[in-house]
């Protein structure tokens, strides 16, 4: 395609799935000649910032970057898209700078905006991880939306009901994946184990989904996160069977307290997410498990805290990753009493990251001097770097391009929280 001259830049707040949907938007400029040049790098026509609205902390996030994109280049555009959007879009037409403001059911409609003689009327794809964005693995969106409303989140608000990708889309865009070199597709999604969707007169779910895509011939398969009710015997069946499915899972926890899971609003106890978590190892018994956990939510005592560490501990987590509670307008969380100081929070938050720490240290030890494989992602001044199918960062000292390649290696030393491997 002629190149229009036109340039932008796009910047990503907040999960996986918001880098799933930049990589389809990226794509779309660069397929309407725009070229893409770094954020905060260069001057562009055209800027995206594509929002989270999970924390306080996050919609501050967004303003900031939005704040310094106008402060770099007042002559750009600036698109804001995504679930601050969709929650607060008069707020964000205040800020200077700001052009259009698109939440998340709406981000197709940018182009409609940029010239009129581009004016499309497209949905934006399950998933696309394009060469613009220099992917080494695909991240595959199969669902959005989500039912559970959870006091503390806005996510269902943001999102809407949940809505499931109809196969026969999701097996087009995987293909595409592989016609662009990807090696490992990620499946991600708001709440994927929801997933429900009508295929050849028959209603599949998220187990049924996944047989279907082990089938294209992606060298690695692997799961974004799962909520711990919908982790079944016949999805993990069906991983193990593959051969090439990652024995990398995450599975949200929030609390390890019955008594704040039921604030929480969430849809399982204690015992049921250590159920599950025995499930997973059935199947997969050297399995990494990585988990999300609040700490600081309304009312939690340092009783409730005490037993989400517990839990930490006997669920063997590996990869922990740990938010303190924001207060959320719009949630029911937000009109509880009972609310934690930010000290105490601070200090639960701390106390978690370092046990976090010391359970991905244990977790990389016992597998200090086995034989992995690697995907590597990145590979500059002699030195590549990867993920493993366990989600461990790998770095490989050498001057070969080993760059979106899959290589078998050792596993010499732990530095910082990475693997120093040596060929094979």
């Amino acid at each position: 395609m002629e190149q229009n001259n036109k340039t932008f830049s796009i910047f990503t707040l907040g999960c996986r799935l918001n880098s799933s949907e930049s990589s389809y938007l990226t794509q779309e400029f660069c397929n309407r000649g725009y070229k893409l040049v770094p954020f905060l790098e260069e001057k562009a026509d055209w800027v995206v910032v594509n929002t989270c609205t999970v924390t306080q902390k996050a919609e501050a996030s967004g303003r900031n970057v939005i704040r310094k994109a106008h402060r770099f280049n007042p002559n750009a555009k600036i698109i804001v898209v995504g679930c601050y959007a969709e929650m607060a879009k008069e707020e964000i037409e205040q800020l200077e700078g700001v052009h259009l403001v698109l939440g998340s059911s709406n981000k197709h409609k940018i182009f409609e905006y940029l010239d009129e003689n581009e004016c499309i009327d497209a949905e934006i794809p399950p998933g696309f991880s394009s060469e613009a964005d220099y992917h080494t693995r695909g991240f595959l969106k199969v669902q959005d939306g989500c039912n559970n409303y959870c006091s503390y989140c806005i996510i269902a608000h943001a999102r809407g009901e949940p809505k499931s990708i109809p196969l026969e889309e999701l097996l087009k865009h995987a293909e595409e994946m592989l016609q662009n070199g990807i090696r490992e597709i990620v499946l991600t999604g708001v709440n994927i184990g929801e997933y429900k969707s009508i295929y050849q007169g028959q209603e599949i779910d998220f187990a049924q989904l996944v047989k279907h895509l082990l089938l294209l011939p992606f060298e690695r398969f692997r799961i974004s996160s799962i909520e711990p009710n919908t982790v079944t015997r016949e999805l993990l069946s069906s991983l193990k069977d593959s051969q090439k499915a990652c024995a990398h899972f995450h599975i949200p926890l929030q609390s390890g307290s019955d008594r704040i899971l039921e604030l929480m609003e969430r849809r399982y106890a204690r015992d049921e997410f250590l159920q599950s978590i025995a499930l997973v190892r059935e199947f997969f018994p050297d399995a990494a498990i990585g988990t999300d956990v609040i700490v600081g939510f309304p009312g939690e005592t340092e009783a409730d805290y005490q037993e989400s560490r517990s839990l930490i501990e006997e669920a063997n987590i590996s990869h922990l990753h740990v938010f303190s509670y924001s207060k959320r307008k719009g949630t029911k969380a937000f009109h509880m009493t009972d609310h934690l100081s930010n000290k105490i929070k601070e200090k639960r938050s701390c106390d978690l990251r370092q046990l976090g720490d010391i359970r991905l240290h244990q977790f990389m030890r016992l597998r200090l001097g086995k034989e992995t494989s690697v995907l590597f992602e990145t590979c500059s001044n002699s030195m590549a770097q990867g993920l493993d199918p366990y989600f461990c960062k790998v770095r490989l000292a050498t001057d070969r391009e080993l760059k979106n390649q899959i290589v078998q290696v050792k596993l010499n030393e732990i530095v910082g929280d990475s693997f120093v491997a040596s060929l094979l």
